[in-house]
């Protein structure tokens, strides 16, 4: 006698048997095709099933109480179910892990898909998470017939600067053994991938064109509110910046402008040179060096050169000539007037010229009567002929000087802090001044327009958020465009060297550099050429040149083009193509810097 399990090929899929052999008999105790299991499984029938195999074990059972010759067959015929199920059941369970972990996998790379989207809709995002899952799970196979993905699921939140996505999966995995005792509806497995976007340590350098055209179209406007929005988020819920981000601004038009001082090493306060009219240039030298000596001493300097009077006399003597000259000023001192006075003698004798001055003499009077007399035996001459030329320069910055010109040292303390492009090649170059290279330094000018209080300061790096979100909200828009100097100065303020030192070295490796500029228009002007005299395609390449040399230091640049502006320059100043953005309208850029700064962001697996 002998009690053996059998599993055989029906019409209806493979069958499942346990016999008691008895004189040749193999009574089917309990049998049904994979068909009739799937059938009976969706009609609920599993529990019935399994309960209807108990009652003809029962009965079996009974039938064959009387035949002790059968016993020992039966005990091995149900053992061996038991055994089988267990077996079975183990390999079913490593089987769904398998698929659990190669779903997990799956679901890993379609999380960081959504999370590579910053730029995208939460319904764009989950369309390409679900098919970097698909083309994942299914690698080089066709179908994957026992596993079914019953759901995927994308959510996002943001929560400061760190915004969370999750990925989420319900599948069911087919069993091979275990639907042999009614579990063949198929093992749910839920796999849950999660990847957060946070801003890392970096250094972040805001260019903005604050020129008269941001004034059109809530331009400055939606400007303002858009860099304080995505500002705010930099912050944690208790308004804090965490991740140790610093963030500068460089507001420019064709200038930009520093915090004055009338000592700065990397300053070009600019020279002087004699510029007169119908005057003897022996004459025109000392004249300025006495006017630019004269008032030192007064309580204002720039009014009382105001009054300045100027006095020559020629005196012949063979082959000797010497030129005189005497300047006179004055201020109101209580009831009373100090009278300045500056005597210069430049003596030419054979080729050769020397120079003999007074320093200067100040004299209390309580009346402007010796101011108002004529040396004896000189010559006035009219203030008119008399004025100061900036040296070595060009373009819009070819004008005659006057206060606050900080060439002069005694108006150094009225400039108000506007710079021009340095000389070229360091006009578009990251290079720091060097001490003894004078075209390295930054030319302090005048300021243009209204650029004395319009054009605001640069302000350097700080990871005080709430005040470059006050910074910003103070610009005003005024002037000309020059897109270069304002890209050079954004290499300046993060870079670790004066005059801002505020920043890392490039390339560090623990802290990012970004650079967002931010236009709206086309170059017009720079300290050599203007769009007015055809030269716009000049400027154009100095912008180029200046992207370039941010792009050569590691510092990822992007731009964002508001309305106005040479697309193809502006495009090709971007670190990237998808990091240039070509905005048709000023309401977009709320978005546009949103999607820049979630770009900044680091993502890593948190699940």
């Amino acid at each position: 006698m002998v009690s053996k399990a059998l599993i055989y090929q029906g019409n209806a899929g493979p069958v499942f048997a346990v016999c008691a052999l008895n004189d040749g008999n193999c009574p089917i105790i309990f049998a049904e095709s994979k068909a009739d299991r799937r059938n009976k499984r969706h009609n609920g029938m599993g529990k019935k099933q399994f309960s209807g195999f108990l009652t003809r074990l029962n009965e079996g059972y009974g039938a064959l109480k009387a035949e002790q010759r059968g016993n020992a067959a039966l005990i091995f015929g149900l053992s061996a179910m038991v055994v089988c199920a267990a077996a079975g059941g183990g390999i079913d369970f490593a089987r769904v892990q398998t698929e659990r972990s190669h779903i997990q996998d799956a679901a890993d790379a379609a999380v960081l898909r959504a999370t590579a989207m910053p730029r995208a809709s939460q319904t764009e995002q989950e369309a390409a998470a679900n098919h970097v899952f698909h083309t994942t799970f299914l690698g080089e196979q066709k179908s994957r017939a026992h596993v079914e993905i019953t759901k995927t699921e994308l959510t996002k939140t943001t929560t400061g600067n760190r915004t969370d996505i999750t990925y989420t999966t319900h599948a069911l995995v087919t069993p091979l053994f275990l639907g042999l005792i009614g579990m063949g509806e198929g093992l749910p497995v839920t796999v849950v991938s999660k990847a957060q976007a946070q801003l890392r340590k970096s250094e972040i350098v805001l260019v903005l064109d604050t020129t008269g055209s941001m004034a059109n179209n809530n331009r400055m406007t939606n400007l303002k509110s858009s860099i304080g929005t995505v500002l705010a988020g930099m912050l944690s819920e208790k308004g804090t910046n965490t991740s140790g981000t610093k963030v500068a601004v460089v507001p420019f038009s064709t200038q930009v402008k520093i915090a004055p001082a009338t000592d700065l090493s990397y300053i070009d306060y600019g020279q002087v040179s004699a510029s007169c009219t119908n005057l003897n240039d022996n004459y025109c030298e000392s004249m300025h060096r006495a006017l630019s000596e004269i008032c030192d001493d007064a309580s204002n300097v720039s009014s009382c050169k105001s009054t300045a009077r100027f006095f020559t006399r020629e005196v012949k003597n063979g082959s000797r000539i010497d030129y005189y000259v005497i300047v006179k000023a004055n201020e109101k001192s209580g009831k009373n007037y100090k009278i300045y006075t500056y005597n210069r003698t430049e003596r030419v004798q054979n080729g050769t010229r020397t120079v003999t001055e007074d320093a200067g003499s100040v004299v209390t009077k309580s009346s402007l009567n010796d101011y108002n007399s004529n040396p004896s035996n000189f010559n006035q001459i009219s203030s008119s002929n008399v004025a100061v030329k900036a040296d070595n320069s060009t373009g819009y910055d070819a004008t005659l000087a006057k206060a606050p010109f900080p060439a002069l040292s005694a108006n150094r303390s009225a400039w108000t802090g506007c710079v021009s492009d340095r000389e070229q090649p360091y006009d578009v170059s990251e290079a720091s001044p060097t001490v003894g290279v004078a075209a390295t330094r930054y030319p302090a000018r005048a300021c243009k327009d209204a650029g004395d209080t319009k054009l605001k300061p640069i302000m350097g790096l700080t990871e005080d958020i709430k005040s470059v979100s006050d910074h910003v909200n103070s610009l005003q828009s005024d002037g000309y465009t020059n897109i270069s100097i304002g890209v050079q100065w954004g290499m300046e303020v993060l870079s670790r060297n004066m005059p801002y030192s505020e920043g890392v070295n490039f390339r560090d490796e623990e802290t990012l550099k970004y650079m967002i500029l931010v236009t709206d228009g086309e170059n017009t002007e720079n300290r050599w050429e203007s769009r007015s005299g055809g030269s716009t395609s000049k400027i154009d390449a100095r912008t180029k040149l200046a992207c370039e040399a941010a792009r050569a230091q590691g510092i990822t640049v992007f731009v964002v083009r508001v309305m106005e502006g040479n697309t193809k320059l502006l495009r090709e100043c971007a670190s990237r193509p998808e990091y240039f953005y070509d905005l048709k309208s000023a309401d977009q850029l709320g978005q546009a810097l949103l999607d820049v700064f979630n770009t900044m962001k680091k993502t890593r697996l948190t699940q």
